[in-house]
């Protein structure tokens, strides 16, 4: 998932292959600094990744639309190599700071998902028990989400062989496809798939 994440938003032009944007241990572009509990600076510290609390996603959201419910990758703010393969992440300043930069989270959300699509693969959607959905934890707006997705082509072709490919919905533990929230939603869903020639699930 975390080279998944990266390379969505490589493609959506927010890439940089000169490091990250420090200088004297100071951030240089508009950045929003959070401020880490307990055990998100464990986390940090054992799996290189921050989960945001409700009250920072919605902070970040509000900034950008593509802000994640999580970052795969934190940086170390001494960090000096390329990144060219990890360009969704946060960098980490101290024990419990860390900096998100703007210029990540200003990507339409919809364009996350547009990107994924020009890439031919089988693509993974998690449904919440509101019947929102979401691609690599940003939430895609549902209209834009038919529309793309019905736009789209559920046909890879390594070499010359077509080869349907798989669209598949995650749904939230205890609820199915039949369940009030979802039922319409993921109609709609399945039928915008047949369109582009995908293979849905759930049936």
């Amino acid at each position: 998932m975390k080279s998944s994440l990266a390379f969505l938003l490589l493609l959506a032009g927010i890439a940089s292959g000169d490091g990250i944007p420090v200088a004297d241990g100071q951030v240089t572009v508009a950045h929003t600094v959070l401020e880490l509990s307990d055990s998100q600076a464990e986390e940090v510290d054992v799996l290189g990744s921050l989960t945001l609390n409700p009250a920072q996603f919605a902070k970040l959201r509000a900034i950008g639309p593509s802000c994640p419910k999580r970052f795969e990758t934190v940086l170390p703010v001494t960090w000096n190599d390329c990144t060219c393969d990890m360009n969704l992440y946060a960098i980490h300043l101290s024990r419990q700071r860390v900096a998100v930069l703007h210029r990540q989270l200003e990507v339409p959300a919809a364009q996350v998902l547009e990107n994924r699509l020009k890439e031919q693969g089988d693509l993974f959607l998690h449904a919440d028990r509101r019947g929102q959905f979401y691609h690599d934890g940003v939430l895609i707006p549902f209209p834009r989400l038919l529309e793309l997705i019905g736009q789209s082509s559920g046909k890879a072709r390594p070499g010359n062989i077509p080869e349907e490919l798989q669209l598949m919905v995650e749904l939230p533990v205890g609820l199915d496809r039949n369940s009030a929230a979802l039922r319409t939603r993921i109609d709609q869903l399945r039928d915008a798939a047949t369109r582009g020639g995908w293979n849905f699930f759930p049936k």
